[in-house]
């Protein structure tokens, strides 16, 4: 009579199919637990780095957030999770991209978003240039950027918003 030959995870099949359902849900459990505390820890990271960037100690930056130190510190080493209330003042308060912020990864634009942003770069700066005639080349420049700051991609141009910096940058301050 020949041997029976087994084959590999085999013994595993044999039992009770109850338990291996347990067993496959307990797995799912756990790999969901471990990424919820993967993503937490990648958020208390973009949360250190932010803070380091901004050159803020921790009471710092949980006064700007109007939290208190302990929460702080505990959001940063990633034993709590940050509420989404939080997550829109430091979107609001130190103009943040959340997503960057939340995984860690960088928002890398398409060609067509890159050639669209130029275009409304190039569509800003000759604004500039038409409404402000007298100003040289780093002048036109210096609006430009000051203007792309705050602006919308692709919104309409704000001659109000230009005017403000125009007066910012170059109305001397005795007027």
């Amino acid at each position: 009579m020949r041997k029976r030959r087994r084959l590999p995870g085999q013994d595993k099949l044999s039992g009770d199919p109850m338990d291996l359902l347990v067993a496959e849900y307990q797995r799912e459990q756990d790999d969901a637990a471990r990424t919820v505390r993967l993503n937490r820890f990648d958020v208390a990271r973009g949360l250190r780095d932010l803070r380091l960037r901004l050159d803020l100690t921790q009471a710092e930056m949980a006064k700007a957030l109007d939290i208190s130190n302990r929460t702080y510190a505990a959001y940063e080493l990633g034993q709590r999770e940050v509420p989404s209330g939080v997550l829109a003042t430091i979107y609001a308060r130190f103009n943040v991209n959340l997503h960057v912020l939340l995984t860690g990864e960088a928002i890398v634009p398409t060609p067509p978003e890159k050639m669209a942003s130029c275009d409304y770069v190039f569509q800003v700066a000759d604004e500039v240039a038409q409404r402000f005639p007298d100003l040289d080349q780093s002048e036109i420049q210096s609006m430009t950027r000051q203007y792309l700051k705050h602006a919308e991609i692709g919104g309409a141009i704000d001659g109000g918003a230009l005017l403000q910096i125009y007066d910012l940058l170059f109305r001397p301050d005795d007027e």
